[in-house]
């Protein structure tokens, strides 16, 4: 019963995964990129655990969705609102998802942006125009933070929120995510570091 909010999380994210792949038009590219969102090892270990893992990445998936559906249908402000509110809940289901909000916004704003100084013939009428689209994305995003960012803080001030390695970025990051990338199988020292000269 504990892991139920998992399965479903995990079957949100199977549906918006192939909604998602189903609207690119190469069919080849649909079928490996659902197979590579989904038959990730990592992936499913997160869809088998009682915690948050699984409802964030759920929505972040519906996130991503509708990301790209604002790319493809005429950059509707609706899809923007959309997007955002999923990562708000995404980020409720794991703080580290704040990250991904933040960052997309960021990338909402751009998009916008430079969709409306491609259409409209004025620089200055181009960015009014993003203004007005972006404030009710603005006014959600500073309400989430204000009600989300405490709470960070807290977590941080009580040692409970982990900021990651002290050691550097080598060792911390592509010293740890290299031999976790082989889902622990034995592999051979030149493998592993033939792996982090890709890297």
């Amino acid at each position: 019963t504990l892991r139920i909010s998992s399965l479903i999380a995990h079957i949100i994210f199977l549906v918006y995964s192939a909604k998602l792949v189903l609207s690119f038009e190469n069919k080849w590219l649909a079928l490996s990129a659902f197979v590579i969102l989904n038959v990730n090892p990592f992936m499913l270990d997160f869809f088998s655990l009682a915690r948050g893992y699984s409802i964030s990445l759920a929505f972040m998936m519906v996130s991503v969705y509708y990301f790209y559906q604002l790319h493809i249908k005429e950059y509707r402000t609706k899809y923007a609102i959309t997007s955002l509110l999923f990562s708000f809940l995404a980020t409720l289901g794991n703080l580290t998802l704040l990250n991904y909000t933040v960052v997309l916004f960021g990338v909402i704003v751009l998009l916008l942006a430079y969709n409306n100084v491609k259409q409209l013939s004025s620089l200055s009428a181009a960015l009014k125009f993003s203004l007005k689209q972006l404030i009710v994305p603005t006014i959600l995003l500073a309400l989430f933070l204000g009600f989300i960012l405490p709470y960070s803080f807290e977590l941080k001030k009580a040692g409970a929120l982990f900021m990651g390695g002290e050691t550097g970025f080598w060792k911390d990051t592509i010293g740890t995510l290299v031999p976790r990338l082989w889902y622990h199988l034995d592999f051979s020292y030149a493998l592993q570091q033939l792996t982090k000269a890709v890297f």
